[in-house]
């Protein structure tokens, strides 16, 4: 039986098992030390670019 067929089958024993991992997974982010959690600096750049527009030509030279 593949797991579409489990899925479709067995709704709710999937949504279950969703929820299950779901509660586990916060419980687990909230109860981590410093050690497995340590402060990092994300590494940020920053790109300025001056774009002047060139001058309106009034006159037409040909």
């Amino acid at each position: 039986m593949g797991l579409t067929k489990f899925v479709l089958k067995r709704p709710v024993t999937t949504v279950m098992a969703l929820l299950c991992l779901l509660v586990f997974g916060i419980s687990s982010v909230f109860s981590a030390t410093l050690e497995q959690m340590p402060d990092m600096e994300t590494p940020m750049m920053i790109v300025s670019a001056r774009y002047e527009a060139p001058a309106r030509r009034t006159s037409r030279s040909w």
